[in-house]
């Protein structure tokens, strides 16, 4: 026969046997918990504890029940009270939880927004510079095909030019306006 010694381990428990020389890793309720599967979220993890923390009080409040006298009106008077401050605290309890879990998933969705109009102010922005690169290597192409002499057509595309710059300065200015507008309207939101 076999003598195994335990040994309480992080999230397992260690049976060794002594005269076989063999080691045995159970996994402990708690850890059986924890190991979800990916579909389940911290939501559903804390609802499921919930419901084990409630069925462990019903479990103690028949305990105490059964604990007192059928005569004993003080000490079944007693019991009553005590279960209702259980029962209370537990309700007050996860009340708390479920409410710092959705203010943690209401918090996290903010930052998941602000974070998304950051990326695309950011996608923007870099659109802008290469608009601009674009723009110039136009505006040296158009430079370099005015031969020195002809100053009308140097004058012709240097208002050209102007005009270039000119709307897309103000498309880009339009474009963060927007942007701005509407990342001020989902954050509020």
């Amino acid at each position: 026969m076999a003598v195994f010694q335990t040994y309480l381990r992080k999230d397992y428990l260690l049976l060794s046997s002594k005269t076989r020389g063999t080691d045995v890793m159970l996994p402990t309720t708690e850890a059986k918990e924890r190991k979800m599967s990916d579909s389940e979220n911290e939501e559903e993890w804390v609802v499921k504890r919930h419901k084990k923390e409630k069925k462990e009080l019903q479990a103690k409040i028949q305990q105490l029940k059964h604990s007192v006298s059928k005569g004993d009106k003080k000490k079944k008077k007693e019991i009553t009270e005590q279960i209702a401050k259980l029962e209370g605290e537990l309700n007050d309890k996860h009340a708390t939880e479920l409410k710092e879990l959705k203010d943690k998933s209401t918090q996290e969705a903010k930052e998941r927004k602000m974070s998304d109009s950051e990326n695309e102010e950011e996608w923007v922005v870099k659109r802008h510079k290469k608009e601009k690169k674009e723009l110039q290597a136009k505006i040296q192409q158009l430079k370099h095909s005015v031969s020195k002499g002809d100053k009308k057509k140097k004058k012709e595309i240097t208002e050209q030019i102007a005009k270039l710059e000119g709307e897309l300065n103000d498309k880009h200015a339009t474009e963060l306006k927007e942007l701005k507008d509407k990342s001020t309207q989902e954050v509020t939101n």
